[in-house]
């Protein structure tokens, strides 16, 4: 997997951060310092990612009390994992009852503040990159799973660039007969969005729009075969469809056909009457009236 360079910028600075911080408190005192390193690292190894970052969020908020209110002697007491023993020690918490708990019985002095101040940073550096490696293992483990990428070269592979959100560039290689499922379990991997589907992957070379009926096809029936560039987009929903606007009907209504003929010779002539359909003819001017008969007398 190729990322730019933008996407390791708070991982190397975070680390980069802790190596100088570090570098500075070995120079106050090597040993013990570098103990409470390996202590770091042993509970990094021993506990989840959220355990070491709630011992550490503990950690930081009892130095910031004890950095700011050195004359007060009454600070709560630390439990702390048996692997960061040597942590609490070099920061200068003490067990006298070794039951677990800790408390601060360190100098107050100006420089022995100044260094639990350095030791801070350290720490909030560590926490940083511990949380990047637990991604990392947590991305490969998941990567594990899918089918292996093809080796450089290998006839038939297509290579998949995909940009997410904030524009930064992964590329995997793929068999020409993977599904577009194994490019969403990669894409869901890379960008840590388990909410990735097909319809928040948009082709832009070759345009392709992707729907949820296209998971299960072969890349290269998506014809994404030699190579495709996919952008990661806001989900649309396949079911809002745009209904079709109706075109005006020319064919007429029944009331107007039936207008039409009733009143079809209202504007013209009408037709000379025939003989079966016509009326009671008229009278004649030039007919001589009958004459009946006189009563009998």
């Amino acid at each position: 997997i190729e990322s730019t360079k933008d996407s390791k910028e708070t991982t190397m600075a975070s680390s980069t951060r802790f190596a100088k911080t570090l570098a500075q408190l070995k120079v106050l005192n090597s040993a013990r310092w570098t103990r409470a390193v390996a202590a770091l690292e042993a509970v990094e190894a021993a506990t989840s990612l959220s355990e070491l970052e709630s011992m550490l969020t503990t950690l930081d908020t009892a130095l910031e009390r004890i950095i700011s209110t050195p004359l007060v002697n009454a600070w709560p007491a630390l439990r702390f994992p048996r692997a960061a023993e040597p942590l609490a020690l070099a920061l200068g918490f003490r067990s006298p009852n070794a039951d677990g708990l800790f408390f601060y019985e360190g100098s107050k002095s100006p420089a022995a503040l100044a260094e639990l101040d350095l030791a801070r940073e350290a720490l909030d550096s560590f926490r940083a990159t511990a949380k990047a490696r637990a991604e990392s293992r947590t991305a490969q483990e998941r990567l594990a799973h899918l089918r292996p990428e093809p080796p450089v070269g290998t006839a038939g592979t297509v290579t998949i660039t995909l940009r997410d959100t904030v524009r930064r560039v992964y590329r995997r290689r793929f068999a020409a007969d993977h599904s577009l499922s194994d490019v969403i379990v990669w894409a869901r991997v890379v960008c840590a969005d388990d909410k990735l589907d097909a319809r928040s992957l948009r082709a832009t070379d070759p345009v392709v729009r992707l729907t949820s009926d296209d998971t299960s096809s072969t890349l290269q029936r998506l014809g994404f075969f030699p190579g495709a560039a996919l952008d990661v987009v806001e989900p649309r929903s396949d079911e809002k469809k745009v209904p079709l606007k109706k075109k005006p009907s020319t064919k007429p209504k029944p009331s107007e056909l039936f207008k039409a003929i009733a009143t079809r010779f209202d504007d013209a002539e009408r037709p000379p009457a025939t003989r079966l359909g016509a009326a009671t003819a008229a009278p004649r001017s030039d007919r001589v009236p009958r004459r009946l008969a006189p009563a009998p007398a």
